[in-house]
């Protein structure tokens, strides 16, 4: 970084010469109190001071950090290069009241999770490209499953039957269940491919009918609406999945 505050590309190759005339201080690995008096000691002033010495020198001189300090003065970074974390752009979780391991009640919880997410998904406009349930069960362990699908899911009824598939292939133990959570990634804003004109129609009536329900329940209260799957486990929609 340069002086002003503003970053300085370095090219290939070059690391070491850049950095030979920059004060020993600069390097993180020469910042603690012992080792910079160590190298002050030593009259190390600048990085190029280091780098005129061997690595065993320093190793002699310095203990463990002298490698370190080492590699840094040659601007060498072992350091594995990591992809930038993925991050889900809807989720919907829930911590069960009680822990269960009865596939009915599991499902009725898996789709009203669907419905919070595809909700939260539909007042942005958005539709995803791929789901996750991820299961943690009552000893701790966890489970998990995925699936991308060609185009992205926008109605409720399509992100509906994605969590429900998912719940199969995610809990395979008869262990008691005490998490849920279904995150959409790849989400997309981009208008659906266009499909024949039954379908269209058809597309658009479900995407009339669940705005009507999200209206509903805006206006009424989030138990205006509620499958008759979820009255028999106490189950309400809930605010919308967080993005």
């Amino acid at each position: 970084m340069a002086p002003d505050g503003d970053l300085l590309e370095v090219s290939r190759g070059s690391e070491a010469s850049f950095l030979a005339p920059l004060e020993v201080g600069m390097l993180p690995a020469a910042r603690s109190a012992e080792i910079a008096e160590r190298l002050d000691l030593l009259n190390v002033r600048f990085v190029r001071d280091v780098q005129a010495l061997a690595a065993p020198q320093l190793a002699r001189a310095l203990g463990k950090e002298g490698a370190l300090l080492w590699n840094q003065a040659l601007g060498v970074d072992p350091t594995p290069v990591r992809p930038p974390e993925r991050r889900p752009r809807a989720v919907a979780e829930e911590t069960l009241a009680q822990e269960t391991n009865d596939s009915r009640v599991l499902s009725a919880h898996a789709t009203r999770l669907a419905a919070e997410l595809a909700t939260g998904l539909r007042a942005r406009g958005e539709g995803a490209r791929e789901l996750t349930l991820d299961v943690t069960y009552a000893d701790g362990h966890e489970a998990s499953a995925t699936r991308a699908f060609t185009e992205p899911l926008r109605g409720g009824a399509g992100i509906a039957r994605g969590v429900a598939a998912l719940l199969e292939r995610a809990v395979r133990r008869r262990v008691r269940v005490r998490r849920l959570r279904v995150s959409a990634w790849g989400v997309t804003s981009e208008p659906a491919q266009l499909t024949l004109w039954n379908e269209t129609e058809a597309m658009e009536r479900r995407r009339s009918l669940e705005s009507t329900l999200d209206r509903a329940r805006a206006r009424f209260g989030a138990e205006a609406l509620v499958p008759a799957t979820w009255i028999l486990h106490g189950l309400t929609v809930r605010a919308p999945a967080r993005p």
